[in-house]
This record gives C-alpha cells, sequence and structure tokens, in this order.
C-alpha cells in the first residue's frame, strides 16, 4: 500500500468514524475494503501512535498530522 493510499484510509476512517468506535477499528475497516493487508494496518496504525506519543497529541489529531506526512 503506497503512502497515497494510506492517506486515503485515515482520512476516510475520521470522516466515517463511527459513534463509540475506535480509530484502530475503523482505519481496519478501511484496509480491509480496500483489500490491504495485516501489516498495511499495523503500519497506519504505529504511525499514528508515534505521532501522538512524539508529539503529545489525542489519537485523532495524530491520525490527521499522519495524513498530511503521507501526503507530502
Amino acid at each position: 500500500m503506497n503512502d497515497r493510499v494510506k492517506a486515503e484510509v485515515i482520512w476516510s476512517a475520521l470522516r466515517d468514524l463511527h459513534s463509540n468506535e475506535t480509530l484502530e477499528r475503523a482505519v481496519g475497516r478501511y484496509v480491509r475494503n480496500l483489500k490491504g493487508s495485516y501489516e498495511d494496518y499495523l503500519s497506519i496504525i504505529s504511525t499514528i501512535r508515534k505521532f501522538a506519543k512524539k508529539k503529545k497529541l489525542s489519537l485523532l489529531d495524530a491520525a490527521k498530522k499522519a495524513a498530511e506526512s503521507y501526503q507530502s
């Protein structure tokens, strides 16, 4: 999965986050819809978590930053 697709997955998950659903579950849903692998899912989630820890952000804010980094 290339960086552009990873950014699309994150933006889609953020846009379509269901009530009482975790970001991880939403990302997993979109990775599965695109026939991505578990490794793709782990790559995206680990990037988001690294941003959250490094910048002391919430997961949602970190996801936005991660998507922006994939696009640049």
